[in-house]
């Protein structure tokens, strides 16, 4: 009582290192009174207790809306993998140099989003191991090639994020999963021509960043039905490869940032009347802007 965020942070890290009964059943009234103002300090002493218990009685109590973030952390093991706490619908792990890839196993059933990055000894091969259930997944810096084992994602997910993964020289991606309704894919090495050939038929939403080997005549792969579409940072688009957008009868979002090459968005008047946003970041003071398109160019 009257300590701030701040302090009770630092308390629950001094009592971390005394670490027997009387200081955990302490860290949970700090969690109790906090929650998660104090989950990284928790999250921290979580090594110092017994696994199962202190997720029970202390972390169970610090999730921000169903999340926790557990990074940095080279204590935390497949132990602690395998005791998450209850009401967890949103996992972040980073930067777990304790955990195996064989660890993934202990995730819990039935948690709907996870996100894993920065995790050494995790895999492409480990995928297949990843709980059913989830909804959610996200992959960064992860090491390896995994091209190959992108079939073995869930068959259930919806989102995907791929990050700063390697995917093997000349890969497609036609054997994501077909439930996909939205994906992210950035700083992707490996694909190249027509290496969007092939992704699920129902994507609604799309944003693709950086990918080395894409290039314009590559949008005319994009799945029929994609409603929003972000393209950030391909030098080589021209405005002119804006017409292979033509064919999306469905798309209502449009945004592009970081392409320099694109000066004019005439190839786009034909979706005047079903687009509803067109974003341009930054928006060049000389780029082209079809008077069919005023009024739904958004100016920020």
């Amino acid at each position: 009582e009257g300590y701030s965020r701040d302090e009770a942070g630092n308390m629950v890290a001094a009592l971390s290192r005394i670490g027997d009964e009387a200081a955990m059943a302490a860290i949970e009234e700090y969690a109790e009174a906090f929650g998660a103002d104090v989950q990284g300090a928790a999250v921290e002493a979580w090594p110092q207790f017994e696994a199962q218990e202190y997720s029970r009685r202390v972390l169970s109590r610090v999730l921000r809306d169903g999340r926790l973030h557990v990074y940095d952390q080279p204590d935390v093991s497949g132990e602690h993998i395998g005791a998450m706490p209850e009401g967890l619908t949103d996992l972040v792990l980073t930067g777990l140099g304790g955990i195996r890839g064989e660890d993934l196993r202990l995730l819990p059933r039935g948690l709907p989003r996870l996100y894993l990055q920065f995790l050494s000894a995790v895999c492409g091969e480990h995928i297949g191991l990843l709980p059913p259930g989830l909804v959610s997944l996200g992959l960064r810096a992860l090491p390896g090639d995994f091209g190959q084992h992108l079939r073995l994602l869930p068959e259930g997910l919806r989102e995907l994020v791929l990050r700063d993964l390697s995917v093997g020289y000349g890969a497609r991606l036609q054997s994501l999963p077909q439930g996909l309704e939205g994906l992210a894919i950035k700083d992707v090495d490996g694909l190249s021509d027509g290496g969007l050939q092939g992704l699920p038929e129902g994507l609604g939403d799309l944003r693709l960043e950086r990918l080395e080997g894409v290039c314009g005549e590559d949008l005319q792969l994009l799945p029929a039905r994609l409603q929003s579409l972000t393209l950030i940072d391909f030098p080589g688009l021209r405005g002119h490869d804006l017409h292979h957008l033509l064919r999306l009868q469905y798309l209502r979002s449009l945004e592009l940032r970081s392409l320099p090459q694109v000066r004019s968005l005439a190839a786009l008047i034909p979706l005047a009347e079903q687009l509803v946003r067109v974003q341009v970041r930054p928006l060049p003071d000389d780029i082209e802007i079809p008077p069919e398109l005023e009024a739904i160019i958004v100016r920020e």
